[in-house]
């Protein structure tokens, strides 16, 4: 019976969730710009919708209703779109200076909001009077009662319907700015959370190597020397790859060649390890920096080492996109404390790329494996 066993299985938890406790600047000439670009596009269809319902009921009227019908031409009608559009235009201007003031002031909330709408009215209401009071011309809605209010109610209507596009656009902006928050916290968590994971690597196998130094000083001077000399360049080595969240499996085949040495110097043939891919898995193919350190590290923490049926360990692609780390298992009698430290960091620094799905565990009665996704640079 096979056991499988996700990323998320492995992993005890999950990351914390970023906080997003602190205020949201808006991209301010984005939304200016996206501002201006809708009462360009609206002025004329709101100039257009206030002229045709008065212009279709003048259109019905006769000689009964009022004394002289205003004639309405194409040309006329066409005028007075264009100077209803500039006048919405106006508006639109007017509205856009509102929340400019708003937002240079810092002022926020919804009583701040509901003061930008109440000005709007007022403005609104002050332009359409000046308009009616102090520019001479024809007003064929003053002779019909019905229609004489009309230019207040169109005004109303337009306000609020500039309002309501306002509110559409600047709450759409301040959506696309918290995700963008957002995404930008997960990515520096997600930086500090590969930092912590990388620094996680090396400690205990630092501590083993520095015992079999210790071992050796007392029995073989030569060796120690030639142990101490690897050992320096390993960790040279380590300390230049792990800046590095990624490297190429031929990089991390070169740094396990370098802890495989050393492990052979304290374990002598009572382990070896065979690889098998191809050299473009090789060349092309990424893992997350020290993964098979990591998996070679755990088979020998885990496993009976015996000179005269050494553990192998096996490296290869058995599945396209895939690489497996396996061997057999020989459990110990007395089984080690462990806490699959190695094993959880690896699955988490997996989730951190794949989210899902790059990193799996099999166990068999005979056999342990790993399942590592080949990444893309």
């Amino acid at each position: 019976m096979v056991q499988t066993l996700s990323t998320a299985d492995a992993l005890a938890g999950t990351a914390p969730a970023a906080s997003l406790t602190a205020p949201v600047f808006l991209g301010r000439g984005n939304l200016y710009r996206k501002l201006l670009r809708m009462a360009l596009l609206t002025a004329p269809l709101i100039a257009l919708t206030n002229l045709v319902t008065p212009a279709i009921f003048i259109s019905t009227l006769t000689d009964v209703d009022m004394i002289t019908p205003p004639e309405i031409t194409p040309l006329r009608f066409l005028g007075g779109v264009t100077i209803v559009s500039i006048s919405v235009f106006v508006l639109w201007c007017a509205n856009i200076a509102l929340v400019w003031a708003q937002r240079e002031n810092g002022w926020t909330g919804r009583r701040a909001d509901w003061l930008r709408y109440a000005l709007a009215l007022v403005v609104a209401f002050v332009y359409i009077t000046i308009i009616h009071e102090f520019i001479d011309g024809p007003r064929p809605l003053e002779a019909l009662p019905t229609l004489r209010w009309y230019p207040y109610l169109s005004i109303f209507s337009t306000t609020c319907f500039i309002l309501i596009l306002e509110e559409l656009i600047i709450s759409r902006e301040r959506n696309a700015q918290l995700e963008l928050r957002r995404a930008r916290l997960e990515i520096r968590h997600l930086l500090s959370e590969q930092s912590q994971l990388r620094q996680q690597i090396q400690p205990h196998f630092l501590f083993n190597a520095l015992s079999t130094l210790n071992i050796l000083i007392g029995k073989n001077t030569a060796t120690a020397q030639e142990y101490a000399g690897k050992l320096a360049g390993f960790l040279r080595d380590s300390l230049r790859i792990t800046r590095r969240d990624l490297h190429s499996i031929g990089e991390e085949i070169r740094f396990l060649d370098q802890f495989v040495w050393l492990q052979r110097v304290r374990f002598g043939e009572r382990f070896t390890y065979h690889l098998r891919l191809s050299d473009t898995t090789r060349r092309t193919g990424m893992l997350p920096v020290c993964s098979l350190q990591i998996l070679i590290e755990n088979a020998l923490k885990h496993n009976v080492l015996d000179a005269r049926v050494p553990l192998v360990v096996t490296i290869d692609e058995p599945e396209p996109g895939w690489l497996r780390v396996r061997n057999p298992i020989r459990r110990r009698a007395e089984p080690l404390a462990g806490t699959r430290t190695g094993l959880r960091n690896l699955a988490r620094r997996y989730q951190l790329y794949e989210r899902t799905g790059g990193f799996r565990v099999e166990e068999t009665a005979t056999d342990f494996a790993v399942w590592l996704k080949i990444l893309d640079e």
